[in-house]
């Protein structure tokens, strides 16, 4: 029971912080490769994320792990609120919200190296899911290639129109899943989401669709 706590708090403060670290991207325009743009890499390979993504989930019940993950999203959390509220509140500080944040990065980055790091030396219980969790990923694609098209003018150009060929082939991929019968098809449909993620610049959508190409021969054709 402890260690379904720990792991559902771990899970809630990952989630937390990405989003807040979304928002911030969102607000302060900085939808290209930056240090935010990597944060949120490193923050989507944490333990927590991974889980939820898996369908094979190695799960780590030992509480000094989630204590960390929970310390640092909890700080990241804290630094980006702050950010976020004299970024929104206060345009003439525009600056200050940036060096808030970015005075701590280098320390964010060097504890999520660390807990990733340390994450290879804990237990780990292998627990398989049945569940196909796939179209959720797609729609979190959906919403994260939207939101850089409806604010393209801070977007370079290439990105941009990478966004909308992500976005058009996350909804083409999405509606087609119970359609495709081979292997290949479905693989080939990964591999251009993989792509496009990765030149529309967008780290959530890269992580997702590598999952999905990762699993698609432990879960199996979607008919």
């Amino acid at each position: 029971m402890e260690s379904k706590i720990f792991n559902c708090i771990s899970t809630i403060g990952c989630i937390i912080t990405i989003i807040l670290l979304y928002i911030f991207i969102i607000i302060s325009d900085s939808f290209y490769f930056n240090g935010c743009t990597i944060l949120m890499f490193l923050l989507m390979l944490l333990n927590p994320i991974a889980n939820t993504c898996r369908l094979n989930k190695k799960i780590i019940n030992n509480p000094i792990f989630h204590f960390l993950i929970v310390t640092l999203t909890g700080y990241t959390s804290y630094i980006l609120i702050n950010s976020i509220i004299i970024y929104i509140l206060n345009r003439n500080e525009e600056s200050l919200a940036y060096h808030i944040f970015y005075d701590r990065l280098l320390y964010i980055f060097l504890s999520i190296i660390v807990i990733l790091l340390i994450t290879l030396i804990f237990k780990k219980i292998n627990v398989k899911s049945n569940k196909d969790n796939s179209k959720i990923m797609l729609l979190i694609i959906l919403i994260t290639s939207l939101i850089p098209i409806l604010t393209h003018g801070s977007v370079p150009l290439i990105c941009a129109g990478f966004n909308i060929v992500l976005f058009i082939f996350t909804i083409i991929t999405f509606f087609k899943l119970k359609l495709i019968n081979t292997t290949d098809e479905l693989r080939s449909h990964y591999l251009i989401l993989i792509v496009s993620s990765l030149i529309s610049i967008n780290p959530i959508a890269l992580v997702l669709s590598i999952y999905m190409f990762l699993q698609q021969d432990i879960f199996g054709l979607h008919i």
